[in-house]
């Protein structure tokens, strides 16, 4: 007896656990999400994008590693990770990696006829 009453108390418990899961999960996705509208900060990026584009344009049309561009200074290397993540959502340069997780990542222009204005492409 003693052990189904332990199983039932065992379910009840798990049932508490699940119902304030969902109760969470609920919240969570009733939130309103933050929205962070900083033109002047919009226009730094444009510029930091545009400028990492035309490093990257000089240094010619074939693969190279991302490392080219880092520096000893870690913000600035963030600042070209971030970028060439814009450019690559914008169709105006290919990444690849040859091996996950931790292989050498290389970046590539892409064709002219893919490409998007990088003002444009910084803004997406």
């Amino acid at each position: 007896m003693k052990d189904i009453l332990d199983a039932f108390e065992g379910a009840r418990e798990e049932a508490e656990i699940a119902r304030a899961r969902e109760i969470s999960r609920e919240k969570l996705k009733n939130r309103e999400p933050l929205k962070f509208d900083n033109k002047a900060h919009r226009e730094d990026d444009e510029r930091t994008v545009e400028k990492v584009y035309e490093r990257i344009k000089s240094m010619g049309a074939g693969p190279m590693p991302i490392t080219e561009f880092y520096s000893g200074d870690v913000e600035q290397n963030i600042t070209v990770f971030v970028s060439v993540l814009h450019l690559v959502r914008n169709g105006l340069l290919d990444v690849s990696q040859t091996e996950l997780p931790y292989g050498e990542i290389t970046v590539q222009i892409k064709a002219p006829e893919a490409r998007v204005p990088v003002a444009e492409a910084a803004v997406n």
